[in-house]
């Protein structure tokens, strides 16, 4: 991934990661700029496997991004 950021960042780029659900991958990562941008909740069809759904269920969305690292990480 450092590679990878690296060549990004010689581009004049920077590598984002993305995330679902929370923030701790990013963190694990070493991820910097860590932030939420989306927090929404949308509607999705009854999840059953013996019939067709008749209702909508909340499906939650929290996406959250952070730039990756391009150099060592002291551990």
């Amino acid at each position: 991934m450092r590679a990878v950021s690296r060549d990004v960042a010689s581009r004049g780029g920077r590598l984002v990661l993305l995330a679902a659900s929370d923030a701790s991958g990013l963190r694990t990562a070493r991820a910097t700029d860590v932030r939420q941008v989306s927090a929404v909740t949308v509607q999705e069809d009854a999840r059953l496997l013996e019939h067709r759904p008749d209702h909508l269920v909340d499906l939650p969305l929290d996406v959250w991004i952070g730039v990756a690292p391009t150099g060592p990480v002291a551990p």
